[in-house]
């Protein structure tokens, strides 16, 4: 899929680099240190080598004649992380949902409340070594650490402001607890990320990530990614991820020659309002700005990093950019954008596929697992 670019600007002053100097291309940050650079054409323009199997190789969810079975539709946060027996953790409002590999349930932990294994709105799910698999419960302000092997929750608490996101689980136990950070000098915003062990001590101050305090990015804050040994991090104003270690050292940059694109005020507006979870919004002062580079990055547990295109209003086409274990690209996937009335919504990545939201022809929620298939000849 090639996007309708509007505008494109090689440069312009709206990006947002404290340490940009005379000479640099506005589209990167200059600052790389002693890291791998990978650089690559424009994403869009990379060949669409990817497709998705018609028939989902897993799919739980759906109607059922017992509505406790049924996934809570209504809901904006069912998500999903692959086990390695094959199987998926599911969160659900108020319960974590785990199956086996053959789709059957295994077991359904939590329910309402703010005691032991009760929760409050769950909003992400990661899993780490031994299936320990780590939950954001949001209105309760902490984290749960489900042993599923045992059945069991331990706590940890965090402090207000404090969040876990989407994938946020390393190989070794340890996760990313991310605070946000306001800049008012550099009229900046984003987050300081530390990792955490599961009794709830910190190992380290991984960094902090800022993005311009614009309009044009009240949609798109900064994505931070972990996986195996990895962080990966994006910054919508730049067209790069950051691959970092475990310990907050950069080993690599992935680049991209992507055009700069400036939108009017009335474009960002159409874009709509802050989502949950997000940056804090900024209120459309009447001024154009750049687009964001993209929506949204994520990793799989292959070593993929997956950069997912901006999604303009009406937008026909949700584009998927791969990278590589190398960082470079290997191709794209585009997924249509489904008849109305209907859901097909990225939610997470496997080894060899990719995890959707959708739902059935009564409305109830489905969650599937659909392989990935390299189109021929795409090498």
């Amino acid at each position: 899929m090639t996007l309708a670019r509007r505008r494109p600007i090689l440069t312009t002053a709206a990006l947002f680099c404290a340490a940009c100097v005379q000479g640099t291309d506005s589209r990167w940050d200059p600052d790389v240190g002693g890291a791998q650079v990978v650089t690559s054409p424009a994403r869009t323009d990379a060949p669409v080598a990817l497709t998705l199997d018609s028939t989902p190789s897993y799919l739980v969810g759906g109607t059922s004649a017992d509505l406790n079975q049924e996934f809570d539709a209504r809901q904006g946060y069912l998500q999903a992380t692959p086990l390695s027996d094959g199987g998926l953790a599911v969160i659900d409002v108020n319960r974590v949902v785990v199956f086996r590999a053959d789709g059957t349930r295994r077991t359904v932990i939590g329910r309402e409340g703010a005691g032991p294994q009760e929760f409050r709105y769950l909003t992400a799910i990661c899993a780490t070594r031994g299936d320990t698999v780590i939950v954001n419960d949001l209105h309760n302000g902490r984290v749960g650490v489900l042993d599923l092997a045992a059945d069991s929750v331990l706590w940890t608490f965090l402090t207000p402001g404090k969040w876990l996101p989407p994938q946020a689980c390393f190989a070794d136990g340890t996760f990313l607890v991310p605070d946000r950070v306001v800049d008012s000098t550099a009229s900046a915003v984003g987050y300081r990320v530390h990792r955490t062990r599961t009794d709830g001590t910190v190992v380290a101050e991984l960094g902090t990530w800022l993005r311009p305090r614009s309009p044009a990015f009240t949609e798109a804050p900064v994505a931070i990614a972990a996986m195996g040994q990895h962080l990966h991090v994006g910054r919508p104003q730049f067209s790069e991820v950051r691959s970092y270690d475990e310990n907050g050292v950069l080993v690599r940059v992935s680049r991209f020659a992507d055009p700069v694109v400036m939108l009017s005020a009335e474009e960002i507006a159409e874009r709509g309002p802050q989502p949950a979870g997000g940056a804090p919004a900024v209120p459309t002062s009447g001024a154009g700005g750049q687009e964001p580079f993209f929506a949204a990055v994520w990793a799989d547990p292959a070593g993929r990093v997956w950069v997912q295109d901006p999604l303009e209003p009406g937008y026909t086409e949700d584009g998927w950019t791969a990278l590589n274990a190398d960082g470079k690209v290997w191709g794209r996937l585009v997924i249509p954008r489904p008849p109305r009335g209907t859901l097909r919504q990225v939610i997470g990545f496997t080894a060899d596929g990719v995890i959707l939201r959708g739902n059935d022809a009564e409305g109830a929620a489905t969650v599937g697992v659909y392989r990935l298939i390299e189109r021929p000849g795409s090498e």
